[in-house]
């Protein structure tokens, strides 16, 4: 007989892994910043050398822990190994903003060493603007609102210096961001994100709550998404799995919107396969089995065809593999052995060819 997960369970089932096309972008954002190497690439990209810093930090520290970064770098790095000509005299460089933050400014004996930074220099004086930011916006009227953006925004890049390194200062720092009011949909996933693995879910749903309810999905809808599926997650960990659901619901409604005004980007089309995995992760835990395989089939679907359509892809066709293993489970809980074996298989060959290949 099926017996229906724990809220706890469930949110231990769900794929927590952030949008993973975002992550990409992410990723190659930071490979660049700390490809320092590459002079043209800082020229006006950074508002100030402090911008530029916490760029730099960010990419040696994914340069550090992300294998997939490191190979990416590696290819990077010869074909982009350039002189500063060209570049305005007064534009932030790396040179520039990092001789206040390390020993001697020596960019080489960072990449090499980037222990040498001063971390903790770095956090206090993003904090220090954090606070400015803040106290401007108690102060301010008209540009009140865009003072609270930044405030949060630096508190958002103090836990991202945080994430993977020491997930409870992440949480707060997140929890920062959305205290000011103005944090993005982004930075209210991270909070979700880092509260259940830093087990502060339930003081970051009030937050979420709040948060959400400010956001405007017209002029940030992959934010609004994301912010819609932390709250789905924080609300399943509580053990709220209606509520969960509603939140879900919302997220797929703006992918579905998306979608159909752009129905080619792979991206939203992805997105909208989570917003099925996680319904269906719900309507399981809740024992409604049927609702459960419809809403796996509706993402497998999606997955199948975006795995086809770019069959190099490791994430989409790793997708595809969790899609078909999702529904193994669901048909072994109706006690359909033999399906259940069908797509147990599938996922395997999959996950096997992946493996190969790495």
């Amino acid at each position: 007989m099926y017996v229906a997960p724990s809220g706890e369970a469930l949110v231990d089932s769900l794929d927590m892994r952030p949008e993973a096309a975002g992550r990409q972008r992410l990723f190659r954002d930071r490979v660049l910043a700390a490809n320092l190497h590459d002079q043209r690439y800082f020229k006006g990209q950074f508002e100030t050398p402090l911008d530029l810093a916490i760029a730099v930090v960010l990419g040696l520290q994914n340069l550090l822990y992300g294998r997939m970064l490191a190979a990416m770098y590696a290819g990077a790095v010869p074909e982009t190994r350039e002189s500063a000509s060209g570049i305005a005299p007064d534009a932030p460089t790396p040179a520039s903003a990092l001789a206040s933050l390390s020993a001697d400014g020596d960019l080489d004996a960072l990449l090499a060493d980037p222990g040498r930074f001063d971390i903790a220099r770095l956090e206090g004086a993003v904090t220090a603007r954090a606070e400015r930011s803040l106290a401007e916006a108690k102060d301010a009227r008209g540009t009140a609102g865009r003072a609270a953006a930044a405030a949060a925004r630096d508190y958002a890049r103090l836990a991202a210096l945080s994430t993977g390194i020491d997930t409870v200062k992440a949480y707060r720092y997140y929890a920062l961001a959305a205290d000011t009011g103005a944090a993005s949909g982004t930075e209210l996933f991270w909070l979700a994100h880092t509260a259940l693995e830093s087990g502060n879910s339930g003081s970051a749903l009030d937050h979420l709550e709040r948060g959400v309810s400010r956001l405007d999905d017209s002029t940030d809808a992959p934010g609004a998404f994301w912010a819609f599926i932390g709250l789905g997650d924080l609300r399943a960990a509580s053990g709220s799995l209606g509520d969960a659901r509603d939140a879900y619901e919302t997220a797929r409604a703006i992918a579905e919107q998306a979608t159909s005004f752009d129905p080619g980007n792979a991206h939203w089309q992805r997105d909208l396969s989570v917003s099925h995995d996680r319904i269906g992760d719900v309507h399981r835990a809740q024992g409604n089995l049927p609702a459960a395989l419809d809403a796996f089939k509706a993402s497998l679907v999606i997955r199948d065809r975006l795995a086809k359509a770019d069959p190099g892809n490791a994430v989409a066709s790793r997708d595809l593999s969790v899609s078909h293993n999702k529904i193994g489970d669901v048909h072994k809980d109706q006690g359909n052995l033999p399906a259940a074996l069908d797509a147990f298989n599938a996922s395997l060959a999959i996950a096997d060819r992946l493996a190969k290949a790495d």
